[in-house]
């Protein structure tokens, strides 16, 4: 193991690249393991804001128009986007960011995750 220097430089990744889908699929359990797209309606000028992982597969990607997602994935479950919902579970996110980085603590193996933390703390 590598020893940190005392002041060292953190980096806090935290991917959330489907966070819109994966907040639905929290709330409405119905809704995991299904092609799950927020965005507009298909049927207009709708364009995809986020996708599951299970619609990614088919090649849908967020800044797609809807109607394009609709070919690659007709079976999809399009929702309208709350935004005001995604901002209230992203500053409970960032809360736990905020309490992570006032608590010092002696260094941890790179890559090991901290069993105290519901976030990953990797040091480079």
């Amino acid at each position: 193991m590598r020893d940190e220097p005392e002041k060292s430089r953190r980096v806090l990744h935290c991917d959330m690249d489907c966070f819109y889908a994966a907040v639905h699929m929290r709330d409405d359990p119905s809704l995991r393991g299904l092609p799950v797209i927020i965005g507009g309606r298909p049927e207009s000028r709708g364009v995809v804001a986020a996708a599951s992982y299970e619609v990614r597969k088919f090649g849908v990607h967020s800044a797609m128009p809807s109607s394009r997602a609709r070919r690659l994935c007709p079976d999809a479950i399009f929702i309208p986007p709350d935004f005001r919902r995604y901002s209230r579970e992203s500053e409970k996110i960032f809360a736990i960011y905020r309490a992570r980085r006032t608590h010092s603590r002696a260094p941890r193996e790179p890559d090991r995750p901290d069993p105290r933390a519901q976030v990953r703390v990797t040091y480079f």
